[in-house]
């Protein structure tokens, strides 16, 4: 069926302003004073989408859920070309050189630029052009009132208590628990390797562009703050292993952002935010899907406190709002934690367009009896924004928000207090209520729950509770005396992809050849009687397919061989698989079908072998594991390390908590001779933070493993505490400041000849101070110009030298095996003669070595008879 659209534009006219009446004051005020910086300046436009014209038309064209997303995207985008065609024009040929950046946006009628001031005049004169004015990114985070200590253990087997409150158990009894949903949480980030909800993170199953969009990160992270962490907790968690429930809708999956930050300095510009509502609308960046789009959005932040009418009835956040609603997601907001004595209401929360364009809840504490007593930090109304008493109530409901235990760090929990803990209680109900009428718009969900809400406080609605406290099951009730439910325990079809084995998810590969073997199961009720499994590698445009014919009974599990893959190429590989039932477009669960799994690839390094941190291939070389995602080996500035810019650094001093924390730096795949005895240097150091260092032992040690194999580990180095410090000076937040500073650290390889090893420096945390490794080196003794190995111990160290890494002077140790008169002579690693020279092997060999820029070299020795050796050193 093809639906009919009429678009209308809102367009406002204006009078014939002068340009500057077009303009900001304040950018006027830049102008005036001669600034010459250039501006971060947001250029608006007269023409709007009318969507209360577009839900309409939904509404009586009765269309289909999945297809409002692609509809309004077309719609905004057609008005947004239009508009800002000229605009777009003019900076691209005529002003590009005044332009350093150039954003157009489609969900609002906006241009980000950053110019020279010089030409926003100009730019003001362009038809269609309403207003410019200076970008600035005012977003906050609703801050919890209180925060525990984040050791919240609980016994088995039990959920929390405001999971009850809400009726969320009444619905888990019916079986909706949130499969095959999705919810987007829009926060501070997340710790995506939680165990209350690892495995549904899209991006296991998806490219990380349609399941991530970060600010601070390119990759999933909560180092900013874990309170994204406990949010998503709260809609979605669920440790399996102890059956320890946290969240409403326990298998909903989820993506994020980390667009909010904790403090006005990590505030995001006003472009990044609009981008991640845009994201919102087509992660996937194809419109003609939609399983890719979020049904409700969760914000824990806000955007505007002052006591005004900005954002009230139209505007900028308005119009994104209204856009989401649009879609048919539901848009649900923390209500604030000001308190009965606050002045305002903030912005989007303030927005009184309907009682569910932005759905903003106040929190109540589920710990205590029944009536649940109001939260004393929860904002109370009115709003500011203007309407009837009715419209201005705020907040729109209550849920549990105080004293709420969730997911908190990499693996642990806390219980902390906000409207920022109520709020996914209610997003979570959402999902649970979307799996059920997955047809439903998100807000006609939010007007269910609004309804059914059990009324506290004053009687009807009022401006502590809003409509009161929500009742998922309740609104579920309500919701099937008009449409029918989806049964849960019999869905029509539900393939999923469960492993891919033969292939460790962020492993390591230290051969060519992968095994996988991909392992699935038919969730459904019908039998599957042939499957299409497709797999290729990102980045790699070769799809493969295959047919199986075989019988899949409902609940029946089975696997399939994908044969040998072969990878040649040192490199991050993702494996991904996709299995479709032919002829089957809709299942209960859209995203199951899809699995990834990622593999590093790592080609055999041969010696002489030599890292100095002076470039970023340190990161193509080596292998970082990082359990928390937060502090860990990374590559930091020198001074006053000879010619060495740049070294690698655990900084201890500043990661917290003090808990041993485990990093690794590892070099796999290094192959060592059988005919010569490998040495591994390295430079380190560390300094003292206060007197009792042993107390505190950060802890170096350094393992080798046979191939690629951790079983094998075998500890040839560690030191902690006293035996770690090289330079013995209290030190606060140590950085190496000369030479001396460092210590040079030699260790035999000879146990490992003939093998290919992994080496690996680990790291264990107590938070003491930095700790610093530069001019890792492998490097053989030589062998004698025979082919044979020397024997005797003293001969297997025929030639030393020392310093190294050198700095000024080298002394060459020769061996008493050298007689008489030789020549060294001193080549860089392209084999090129640098220095020769004739020495008389019974004297001290001196070398200056001063004038050599930073590098490898090496010395090669002959007694010009019978014996020709070579012996590297780090510069």
């Amino acid at each position: 069926m093809r639906f009919f659209m009429v678009l209308v534009l809102t367009v406002y006219f204006i009078p014939c302003y002068t340009q500057s009446e077009k303009i900001d004051p304040e950018i006027l005020d830049m102008i005036a004073t001669g600034n010459r910086r250039s501006l971060n300046i947001m250029v608006s436009f007269d023409e709007k989408v009318d969507f209360e014209l577009l839900k309409t038309t939904f509404l009586h064209q009765q269309v289909p859920v999945n297809q409002r997303p692609k509809m309004v995207i077309e719609a905004l985008k057609s008005v947004a070309e239009k508009a800002q065609g000229p605009l777009l024009e003019a900076c691209v040929n005529k002003y590009n050189r005044q332009i350093s950046k150039l954003i157009p946006f489609w969900i609002v009628n906006k241009v980000f630029i950053e110019c020279q001031p010089s030409i926003v005049y100009n730019l003001a004169s362009l038809p269609g052009v309403n207003f410019i004015s200076i970008e600035k990114g005012i977003m906050r985070l609703e801050e919890p009132t209180y925060v525990g200590t984040g050791e919240h253990e609980r016994s088995p087997g039990l959920a929390e208590p405001g999971l009850y409150a809400i009726n969320a158990h009444k619905m888990w009894e019916l079986g909706y628990s949130g499969r095959g949903r999705l919810v987007y949480n829009y926060d501070t980030g997340v710790w995506p390797d939680h165990p209350a909800f690892n495995e549904r993170f899209i991006g296991k199953r998806f490219p990380m562009s349609q399941s991530w969009i970060g600010y601070s990160s390119a990759v999933p992270t909560g180092e900013i703050n874990s309170h994204g962490t406990h949010v998503l907790g709260t809609m979605t968690g669920l440790v399996e292993e102890t059956n320890d429930t946290l969240g409403v809708a326990v298998k909903a999956y989820w993506i994020a952002n980390d667009l909010v930050g904790t403090s006005v300095s990590s505030l995001p510009p006003l472009e990044a935010m609009i981008q991640a509502f845009e994201w919102a609308l087509n992660p996937d960046n194809d419109i003609n899907t939609s399983y890719d789009v979020p049904d409700v959005i969760n914000n824990s932040w806000r955007w505007y406190d002052a006591p005004d009418q900005l954002h009230c009835g139209q505007g900028m956040v308005v119009d994104l709002m209204n856009a989401i609603e649009a879609a048919g997601i539901a848009n649900v907001f923390a209500g604030g934690n000001f308190g009965p004595d606050n002045t305002t209401i903030s912005s989007p929360q303030r927005i009184n367009t309907s009682k569910v364009n932005t759905f903003s809840v106040g929190s109540v504490n589920a710990n205590l009896n029944y009536p649940y007593p109001i939260s004393d930090f929860s904002s109370r109304g009115p709003s500011q924004c203007e309407g009837s008493e009715n419209d201005k109530i705020h907040p729109q409901v209550v849920a549990p928000g105080e004293m709420v235990r969730s997911a908190w760090g990499t693996n642990g929990y806390n219980t902390i207090s906000g409207t920022s803990m109520a709020c996914p209680h209610v997003s979570g109900a959402v999902l649970l209520l979307k799996e059920a009428f997955p047809f439903l718009s998100g807000d006609q969900l939010l007007w269910a729950l609004f309804r059914t809400a059990v009324d506290f406080g004053e009687s009807g609605e009022d401006n502590t509770f809003g409509n009161g406290l929500i009742d998922v099951f309740a609104a579920y009730e309500y919701l099937a005396d008009v449409w029918q439910p989806a049964d849960p325990f019999h869905p029509e079809w539900d393939l999923s992809v469960d492993l891919i084995s033969g292939v460790e998810e962020g492993g390591v590969l230290c051969n060519n050849i992968i095994y996988p073997e991909i392992h699935y199961s038919n969730k459904g009720s019908s039998v599957i009687d042939s499957i299409q499994i497709k797999y290729w590698f990102s980045g790699i445009r070769d799809t493969f397919e295959l047919m199986v014919t075989n019988e899949l009974l409902p609940s029946e599990k089975t696997s399939i061989h994908l044969g040998e893959l072969f990878l040649d190429e040192s490199a991050q590989y993702e494996l991904n698989v996709l299995a479709q039932i032919p002829g089957i477009e809709t299942e209960y669960d859209l995203y199951n079908n899809r699995l990834k799994a990622s593999i590093r690839k790592f080609n055999v390094i041969d010696i002489p072998f030599i890292e100095n941190f002076e470039d970023s291939s340190f990161y193509n070389v080596w292998w970082l594991e990082n359990p928390d995602r937060s502090v860990t080996w990374e590559i930091v500035s020198l001074t006053g390390h000879e010619n060495n810019q740049m070294a690698g650094s655990m900084q201890f001093f500043n990661y917290s908590p003090r808990d041993k924390q485990i990093d690794k730096m590892v070099l796999f795949n290094v192959h060592l001779p059988e005919t010569e005895e490998t040495m591994l240097s390295f430079d380190i150091a560390y300094a003292p933070f206060l007197k009792n260092v042993s107390e505190n032992r950060d802890t170096l040690r350094v393992k080798v493993y046979i191939h690629c194999d951790p079983s094998t580990s075998k500890v040839i180095y560690e030191k902690a505490g006293d035996s770690l410090i090289t330079h013995n000076v209290i030190s606060l937040n140590f950085h190496p400041q000369n030479p001396a500073q460092w210590r040079h650290e030699t260790l035999s390889l000879q146990e490992f000849k003939g093998n290919d090893i992994s080496v690996v420096f680990e790291s264990v945390n107590l938070k003491w101070n930095n700790l610093y490794i530069d001019n890792i080196t492998l490097d053989t003794f030589p062998m004698l110009s025979s082919g044979k190995i020397p024997d005797s111990p003293q001969d297997n160290h025929l030639v030393s030298i020392y310093p190294n890494p050198a700095y000024d002077v080298v002394r060459l140790f020769i061996n008493a095996s050298f007689k008489a008169v030789g020549t060294i002579r001193l080549l860089n690693t392209f084999g090129e003669l640098i220095d020769e020279r004739d020495v008389d092997f019974e004297e001290p060999v001196f070398w200056d070595v001063s004038r050599l820029p930073g590098g490898y070299y090496i010395f090669q020795i002959s007694d010009n008879k019978y014996f020709k050796y070579s012996k590297g050193f780090v510069k």
